[in-house]
């Protein structure tokens, strides 16, 4: 965060004149975290996350002046190596049983591998399917496509259906009656592997118990009611948000930046998102990409949250808005 505030503060005039907008709104959501009066680590803490993304757009102006191009084969390179060894140890696992890979605890189906965070993982194979695309590594898509069934991680699943949703429906040259029948084997798939999940021992004693929006949600929708009971006009602000709940994230993207700033951080991060699609998403690939992680987001959250996933979702982005030498994977 240090580098990225030095780096600001020596190209400011450039920044300036090419963000004007970002700026402004940091500034407007800034203002909305000290109308709220209340400078707790946990709002501290939220604030700071919550502003990286900004930080990072503005600090992305240095890429405006780099090659595409190597950006595109390193990141894809990267993502190459870390799906090979992720492979790798998800086999280990399997054969092993080693706890530390596994993605939940015993009682619970799946393999992470080395990314360890389960919020985290959906953007990492998600990112990863759009270099493979890009790159038409058609083994390597293979490859993720089996280890992304095995991490047992719902969020993974319904990214991977949503990426493919949009790749299809983007397809220009495609009838509609095939982009239908490709849309129901894509969501047919999805629903079975949903189904295994929602079928252990552990998913069935929650959806007997409290329904199957519950074990989809694993009791996000619930949590927000149970919030939502709490609220009242002593703890939060329509306009700029919570002032002194003690809960502020339900790992709902959208629920959770309202939760924070309210309907005004609501505009500002549809605002934001609006000005980076419009200057980025520009081809095909990326536009799809865009797309699917914001969508994917909204269900699952962590997307604005956690730092890592802001960068991968910023510089994939980026680095995938123009086509160079590699033409778009088509159907």
């Amino acid at each position: 965060m240090l580098t990225i505030i030095l780096f600001l503060i020596y190209k400011y005039r450039a920044i300036s004149r090419l963000y004007i907008n970002p700026i402004a709104l940091l500034l407007t959501i800034t203002a909305i975290f000290f109308f709220k009066s209340n400078f707790s680590t946990l709002y501290v803490n939220e604030y700071l996350r919550y502003i990286f993304p900004f930080f990072f757009l503005m600090f992305s102006y240095a890429l405006k002046n780099q090659s595409n191009s190597k950006l595109q084969v390193s990141l894809y390179r990267f993502f190459k190596a870390i799906i090979i060894l992720n492979t790798l140890l998800v086999i280990l696992a399997l054969l092993t049983g080693i706890q530390v890979l596994k993605t939940y605890n015993a009682t619970r189906f799946g393999f992470n591998g080395i990314i360890l965070s389960q919020g985290f993982l959906p953007y990492v194979y998600l990112t990863a399917m759009a270099y493979f695309l890009y790159f038409r590594d058609y083994l390597m898509i293979i490859i993720l496509l089996i280890i992304s069934a095995l991490s047992g991680v719902k969020a993974v699943y319904a990214g991977e259906a949503l990426f493919i949703f949009f790749l299809i429906i983007s397809q220009r040259n495609l009838k509609f009656s095939r982009k239908a029948l490709y849309i129901l084997i894509t969501f047919l798939l999805f629903g079975a592997l949903l189904l295994i999940i929602l079928s252990m021992p552990i998913f069935q004693d929650v959806i007997n118990d409290d329904g199957w929006l519950t074990a989809i949600f694993s009791y996000r929708i619930e949590n927000a009611f149970e919030l939502l009971n709490l609220i009242n006009g002593d703890n939060y602000n329509y306009i700029i948000g919570a002032t002194d709940l003690n809960v502020v994230r339900l790992e709902l993207q959208l629920i959770d930046i309202a939760l924070f700033f309210g309907c005004l951080g609501v505009i500002i991060y549809a605002v934001f998102s609006v000005k980076f699609y419009q200057t980025h998403a520009i081809s095909r690939i990326s536009k799809v990409y865009f797309f699917s992680t914001l969508i994917l987001s909204i269900f699952s959250g962590n997307l604005f949250y956690v730092p890592l996933s802001c960068i991968l979702f910023f510089l994939t982005t980026i680095s995938l808005g123009k086509e160079f030498k590699n033409k778009e994977f088509s159907l």
